[in-house]
């Protein structure tokens, strides 16, 4: 509005002075009357078509500013609008979070108490009990019960293994290479120290079980205790302890005492496989170690 003020009293102030002029202008010629006066009635067309362009414009900017203000007040209105139901779900939640922060702080101010008892005091029997012995058997039972299981598995894994290898020595039985091969294979297997003279234990029970007294089983089982390279006082201490292993069976018993007598040369060899005739003699009432001497006899004939 004050811009076509401006342009209104611009407008007819350029055209009162042109008409002032032209009032005072000689009369001298009529055509430069007629040229001044044109002039000046364009310029005041002029002047009044851009008023009436802007106020076109001016009442243009001006609806849309009122929209744009009825628009922002709308989306306020929707911003900010309230409902109850809001209100009453803010408040259950800030309700609910108090009741969770009150427990909490409750729960740190139980445990600083007892902190302060113990403290204090010391531990009562029954939370000594609760704490500390009871969480202590628990563990201990499950820790032997691991314990146990893990051992017989590995005990079974192993008695597997010295079967197996005891079976496949059987099976090449008289071809040394291949028996080689086998008893290398197997050592790999249980590694050495003791498990060695358990594999040749199970060896022996199982060849005294399965095979049968001659001149090729005493050949296989001296090439078997070469390969572990055994003194003859160790190997017959090993073969007492696979006639131990074999309590109900006296004749896989006669058949160890036997080789153990034709492989073993030296004396101290010789003299411990006693513990096998006595074994082999403790089951006649009298006359056990003749018996047992002839039953020796009979076997190598």
């Amino acid at each position: 509005h004050d811009f076509y003020d401006q342009v209104t009293s611009e407008g007819a102030s350029m055209v009162g002075k042109r008409r002032a002029t032209t009032a005072v202008m000689p009369q001298s010629s009529e055509v430069t009357y007629g040229a001044q006066f044109v002039s000046a009635v364009m310029d005041e067309t002029e002047i009044e078509g851009a008023t009436a362009e802007d106020e076109t414009e001016v009442s243009e900017y001006s609806e849309e500013s009122m929209e744009e203000e009825s628009s922002a007040t709308t989306a306020s209105d929707k911003a900010f609008s309230y409902k109850p139901e809001d209100a009453e779900i803010a408040a259950r939640k800030l309700a609910k979070d108090m009741r969770k922060e009150e427990n909490k702080i409750a729960r740190q101010k139980v445990k600083a108490e007892k902190a302060a008892r113990r403290a204090e005091n010391g531990m009562s029997l029954p939370e000594f009990t609760a704490e500390i012995l009871v969480p202590a058997a628990v563990v201990g039972f499950l820790g032997n019960w691991v314990y146990k299981n893990s051992k017989f598995l590995y005990d079974k894994g192993q008695a597997d293994t010295l079967a197996s290898y005891a079976n496949e020595m059987i099976y090449h039985d008289g071809d040394f290479e291949e028996m080689k091969m086998c008893q290398n294979e197997y050592r790999r297997k249980l590694g050495i120290g003791p498990k060695r003279r358990k594999m040749l234990t199970s060896y022996l029970e199982q060849y005294a079980k399965k095979k049968v007294v001659s001149p090729q089983a005493i050949s296989s089982l001296s090439y078997v205790f070469s390969l572990y390279n055994l003194s003859e006082k160790d190997a017959a201490k090993v073969i007492v302890k696979a006639a131990e292993n074999l309590s109900t069976q006296p004749a896989s018993r006669s058949k160890l005492l036997f080789f153990g007598e034709h492989i073993l040369k030296s004396p101290e060899g010789l003299t411990e496989l006693q513990p096998i005739r006595d074994m082999l003699a403790s089951a006649y009432r009298s006359g056990g170690p003749a018996i047992v001497a002839n039953a020796q006899k009979t076997i190598g004939q």
